[in-house]
């Protein structure tokens, strides 16, 4: 793994704005804070990205095991869930639909081994800029090479399957105020038209229950029958009309049972089950038992936020709060130094496959909110079109 220079293209602003990805940069304190890099990249030999592939896809499979696991074992207030949350989950669990996609956090030893640090099952964004953004910045300079990524394709072999299965009306929700989330689900809604499906996009508060039928309905009282909704489980659980989600009878993308790889508490299920894996780092619940270093957690935190550092020496909590409930211990892993600069590879799984990773970069040693993203190639030639798709007919993606 490498971090190299290039020349940024000259209107590398303007096909970020025509790509959705409307984010690149934002103004802190009257400053132009860049997000979006185009005069370096990361470049990775092929046998490292076999590795993290081969990684992404076994740490998936755990994370199944270590989700039913979890559940059956803990109640709703070990995991800082509402009253019945647990055997909701469980049972959405049950009903065997496997979601859409999801978001590993990684880092690479100094050996090369893939380190998990944690995942996100639920809400994961940062998928425009590693599904389309990072790919035209790689067709325009160096099209010659590889890339790991075929988030797009399989997104939309994976909207296929349920337009296939009759899910074929399907509603996209979020906070639309928020620029990154709206450009998100117009970009996943989009992968869905080209898989066939009829779709529509608006915002969560103008989800609506109809009285009579117990359904919930859009700002255009229409029913909702399938809906992809950007906003946490977690969140929504304690929302009046939580207690509708199973009476309602929309299939829900992502599944209830989702928030169980959202929670911090799935590391430790994950340690339990797979104690001295080469993928995992120590994780406990109770407290941080024998690590020397460590961070503290908390269970529904992210980017970063409220999380405790035991470390190098010295204790902080990042972001400057305290959190108020209860936290994971993960042993301190320091990030990779590339001249001050601190990668974080997010390795996707999109329909239950490893499909591709973006990566974030830091100046210090924890990703938050001021990550900035940095696009990637293999040391390998390009495969030809006939590869790809033999590739992923082999994963069962009906193109």
């Amino acid at each position: 793994m490498r971090r190299l220079a290039c020349e940024p293209r000259p209107n590398f602003r303007d096909i970020l704005d025509s790509e959705g990805m409307l984010w690149a940069s934002e103004t802190v304190d009257g400053h132009d804070v860049p997000y979006w890099t185009d005069s370096a990249y990361y470049s990775f030999s092929p046998a490292e990205i076999d590795r993290l592939e081969a990684a992404t896809d076994e740490l998936w499979g755990m994370c199944l095991s270590a989700a039913t696991w979890m559940l059956t074992t803990y109640d709703d207030r070990r995991l800082c869930l509402p009253e019945g949350s647990t055997r909701r989950l469980l049972a959405s669990l049950e009903e065997g639909d496997p979601g859409s996609h999801a978001r590993f956090d990684l880092c690479l030893a100094s050996d090369g081994t893939p380190k998990m640090l944690e995942i996100n099952g639920d809400t994961p964004t940062m998928l425009v800029e590693s599904a389309v953004s990072q790919w035209s910045w790689h067709e325009a300079n160096f099209p010659e090479l590889d890339q790991w990524n075929s988030i797009h394709e399989r997104l939309v072999g994976a909207w296929k399957k349920r337009v296939a299965a009759g899910q074929d009306d399907i509603h996209f929700t979020g906070l639309l105020h928020l620029v990154e989330e709206a450009s998100t689900l117009a970009y996943l809604a989009d992968t869905a038209d080209q898989a066939g499906a009829t779709t529509s996009l608006f915002d969560l508060s103008d989800v609506g229950l109809d009285v009579d039928s117990r359904r919930f309905v859009d700002g255009q009282s229409l029913p909702i029958d399938v809906c992809y909704a950007l906003y946490p489980w977690e969140d929504l659980l304690v929302e009046p009309f939580g207690a509708h989600i199973e009476s309602s009878g929309v299939r829900w993308i992502e599944p209830l049972w989702r928030s169980a790889l959202s929670t911090k508490a799935l590391l430790a299920a994950l340690w339990h089950l797979y104690p001295g894996h080469p993928n995992l780092l120590p994780a406990y619940l109770d407290s941080p038992r024998d690590l020397r270093e460590y961070v503290a957690k908390p269970f529904f935190g992210r980017e970063g936020a409220s999380i405790r550092v035991h470390a190098e020496g010295r204790d902080w909590t990042h972001g400057g709060q305290e959190h108020d409930e209860s936290f994971c211990y993960q042993q301190w892993w320091p990030l990779p130094d590339f001249d001050g600069n601190r990668p974080v590879i997010g390795a996707w799984v999109v329909d239950g496959h490893a499909a591709g990773m973006g990566i974030r970069e830091t100046d210090g040693p924890i990703t938050d909110g001021g990550a900035r993203f940095v696009p990637h190639v293999i040391e390998a030639p390009a495969p030809e079109e006939s590869t790809v798709q033999r590739w992923l007919a082999e994963d069962d993606v009906r193109l």
